[in-house]
């Protein structure tokens, strides 16, 4: 994982390897009780007596909630290489993933290893590598800032594509469907995808391993009656976000779950402008209809956009998220009303908040605008007062 130890150990790892120690004989790596266990038996038994270990034992021994975390919280800033974490190093991944990556599978081990286990000599059971969300892992890392990572990515799944084709099991359509439209949308090994499908083909690969979900019809029309990706686009938006089916409090609640987790950086909100997915969640929040479970999400998202200074100048300039928060303490969500000002005010006033713009948001001539102008808006200081001395008025809420 990206946990200190764990980053320590692979550190030597890849310093026996830098300098001419050969670790072949041991691949693919164990880890855990199942490791100490295995290799003790290497030293009693013996290379004659010894048996391999193979991917069937290494699948087992990866926990799937911990993967799953992994693919949506996908480390963007991580290296393939290793680093190590005991150097006193001023970079802004080893302090992201000192504070707050500490329970994610680290890509520069997962990936090779995934590679290593696909390897063609190697019998895998894609059903079950699918089913543990390796392969989701694996769309995840597309997403990845470093180039490095995306092309290992690429070439992994060219690695499972091998072992796909040879394979039999009830969801291989599916898979293929999932596969086929991603292979199809990607101009090359080194593009990157937003951040918003790290979400959404992991979990559209695990709603296909189960085919009782109740958006498994509503996703495989959807994948179904296209070639492509749109990856400029947010899939399924409007058909779940306005649906008005017989489930169409969980389809919002999914569709917001993917928007949450795939708001991470200022590369990630041309997409959602495109769709004015934000304003369109603001006027979702004060409908009668709409469920604390939705409401809810719609607050993480505003505390996501909130904390990046990019998308908070376009929520203070243009989406008046101000009044709209004065709405929402109306109806007792104070303590996260608070978090958002918090927020706002930070990156408002941080000074770097305007020196990067999304290239995809260089040709939207409001956000243009904004940077020709000041950080924040007239009037804001004002309004900001007003908006906290409403939550005061309201509720006692600890403002430190």
């Amino acid at each position: 994982t990206t946990t200190k130890a764990d980053r320590g150990v692979l550190y030597l790892l890849y310093l026996c390897e830098v300098n001419g120690v050969s670790l072949e004989q041991y691949r693919p790596f164990l880890w855990g009780a199942c490791a100490l266990e295995h290799y003790k038996a290497r030293q009693d038994l013996g290379l004659l007596l010894w048996k391999q270990p193979g991917p069937q034992e290494v699948l087992d021994l990866v926990d799937r909630q911990l993967l799953q975390v992994s693919s949506h919280r996908f480390p963007l800033e991580a290296e393939l290489e290793p680093i190590d974490p005991f150097a006193v190093v001023e970079s802004q991944q080893v302090t992201a993933a000192n504070q707050r990556q500490d329970t994610l599978y680290d890509p520069s081990f997962f990936l090779p290893m995934l590679s290593h286990l696909l390897d063609s000599g190697n019998y895998v059971d894609c059903r079950k590598f699918v089913n543990v969300g390796c392969l989701g892992y694996l769309f995840a890392s597309l997403c990845s800032k470093s180039s490095h990572v995306r092309m290992a990515g690429c070439h992994t799944l060219s690695r499972f594509s091998t072992h796909l084709d040879g394979a039999s099991f009830r969801e291989k359509a599916q898979i293929v469907m999932v596969f086929d439209a991603l292979k199809n949308s990607l101009v090359g090994t080194s593009e990157r995808l937003p951040s918003l499908f790290a979400s959404f083909l992991p979990t559209v690969a695990h709603i296909f391993m189960h085919p009782e979900h109740h958006l498994y019809r509503a996703i495989a029309y959807h994948l179904a009656s296209r070639a492509t990706l749109d990856l400029a686009d947010i899939p399924l938006y409007r058909t779940f976000l306005l649906s008005s089916g017989d489930q169409h409090h969980q389809e919002r609640a999914w569709i917001l779950r993917i928007l949450v987790e795939g708001l991470r950086c200022a590369e990630d909100y041309p997409i959602f402008r495109k769709r004015r997915a934000l304003s369109h969640v603001m006027s979702l929040y004060h409908l009668s209809s709409t469920t604390k479970e939705v409401r809810d999400l719609i607050l993480q998202l505003m505390l996501k956009a909130s904390s990046i200074p990019f998308v908070a100048i376009d929520l203070v300039w243009n989406l008046g998220i101000l009044p709209w928060l004065q709405q929402v303490l109306l109806s007792g969500e104070k303590v996260v009303c608070v978090e958002i000002l918090q927020s706002l005010w930070k990156c408002l006033n941080a000074n770097d908040a305007l020196q990067s713009v999304p290239v995809a948001a260089a040709q939207d001539e409001e956000l243009v605008c904004i940077k020709k102008q000041v950080k924040k808006p007239p009037l804001f200081e004002e309004e900001l007062v007003l908006t906290i001395t409403s939550a005061l008025l309201n509720s006692h809420v600890n403002v430190v």
